[in-house]
Order: structure tokens, then C-alpha cells, then sequence
């Protein structure tokens, strides 16, 4: 494909014009010439200036624009880099990482409580309690049972879906731990329910070293160092 010049189109409107009067004024050939000369002289110089002096004035502009704005931004970046944490966004994480912790403390304060049906601490004392007849001890032992819903496997599954839900599947080895911790602090909540963690039912002693074990795993697989708390 070929380029049309600017200048050259220029040009050449212009001779069409002289071209048809030269043919209208067929005896008068010089003054012909001389109308071809002219816009020749005329326009080339300052198709010249215009083509010379566009650049010269655009050029240094763009020059400086384009050493100017990397100089801003590198500066602006590197005080972005050199300033501490924005004090708001430490006190959002610091809200965000309380309320996942009240939330893991709120869970094992449920799952594994004394003081109504949903906590595993409720059905394993009834799963001693001779106070209650034999259907009912075999009902609460069938619920802590390996296999029951409050049994260690299940409700350690729950505990840790639940851990996981809430840092995610890519969770860094700090967020891991971060999780342990709270889980921690849910299991002392309800140790203090019965005195103490060496008076908890068997079933939640149980249920707390095979979680441990599970953080233990998850930490390993994500580049971390086991930290079981006993």
C-alpha cells in the first residue's frame, strides 16, 4: 500500500486549477510556468517550517513529560514503601482477625459445651449418668460413640471445616496458626466449664488431640512447623 504525502497532495490540488486555466490560455505559455513556479516556492518552504517545527515544539515537551513522571511516581512509591502501616488498616485487621477469633470461640463453646444438647460435653455426661435409664445412657453413648455425630472424628471434621472456612484453603503458616491459637482459647473456655482441661469428658480430651494433630498437618502442607499445644 502506498503512502500518500501531505505535501504532495497539497501540490497537486493546486496545480489542477493552473493546469486547466494554462489550457484555457493555450498561446500564453510563460505565465503558465511561472503559476506553477510560484506555489512551488510558496508552499514548499513552509510545508518545510511546519514539518521542522512541529517536533522542535512538541518534542522537548513530551521530553520532559516523559523524564518528569517516572521521577514522580518512583518517588511516591518509594514513600508508599518507606512509611510504616496505615494505622486504620492495622486496626481493621486486628477487628477482623478478634471477630474470627470470637467466632472459633463461640463454635467450640457450642460444639463441645455442657450446658445444652448441642455441645459434645453434654451427651458424654449423659453417657454416665446413671440417673438415667438404660435407653437414655445408650442414646448419649451412641452420640459420642467413634462413629456418632459427637464422636471425635465427626466433631473434629466440623471443628476444622469450620478453622478452614475461615482463613481459606491457601492459608499462610501464620494464619494457620493464628487459627490454632483460637481453637486453643475455645477448648480453655470450655475447660473452665468443668474445672479445669483434665476434668473435660474423654471424648473432648480426645477430640482435642486429633485436632491438634489436624493443625499439625495442615501447617506442614502449607510450609510450617508443627506447634502442638498440650
Amino acid at each position: 500500500m502506498s503512502t500518500i504525502n501531505p505535501a504532495q497532495s497539497s501540490y497537486n490540488s493546486y496545480q489542477v486549477p493552473a493546469a486547466q486555466t494554462s489550457a484555457a490560455q493555450a498561446p500564453v505559455a510563460p505565465p503558465a510556468d511561472n503559476s506553477h513556479a510560484a506555489p512551488q516556492d510558496t508552499y514548499t518552504p513552509s510545508a518545510a517550517a511546519s514539518t521542522t517545527s512541529t517536533p522542535a515544539a512538541s518534542t522537548p515537551a513530551a521530553s520532559a513529560s516523559a523524564t518528569s513522571t517516572p521521577a514522580a511516581t518512583n518517588s511516591a512509591n518509594q514513600n508508599v514503601r518507606g512509611r510504616p502501616a496505615d494505622p486504620a488498616s492495622i486496626r481493621n485487621l486486628m477487628r477482623e482477625t478478634n471477630h474470627q477469633v470470637d467466632a472459633v470461640r463461640r463454635l467450640l463453646s457450642s460444639a463441645l459445651g455442657r450446658t445444652d444438647p448441642t455441645g459434645q460435653g453434654w451427651w458424654a455426661q449423659r453417657a454416665e449418668n446413671l440417673q438415667l435409664n438404660d435407653a437414655e445412657r445408650a442414646e448419649a453413648q451412641a452420640l459420642v460413640a467413634e462413629d456418632g455425630f459427637f464422636g471425635v472424628s465427626q466433631t473434629t471434621d466440623r471443628i476444622m471445616d469450620f478453622a478452614r472456612a475461615m482463613v481459606g484453603q491457601n492459608a499462610s503458616p501464620d494464619q494457620i496458626e493464628e487459627m490454632r491459637s483460637a481453637v486453643q482459647r475455645g477448648f480453655d473456655d470450655v475447660a473452665r466449664m468443668f474445672g479445669g482441661f483434665d476434668n473435660l469428658p474423654q471424648v473432648t480430651r480426645d477430640t482435642h488431640a486429633a485436632i491438634m494433630a489436624q493443625f499439625d498437618d495442615w501447617a506442614a502442607s502449607a510450609g510450617g512447623s508443627a506447634t502442638t499445644t498440650e
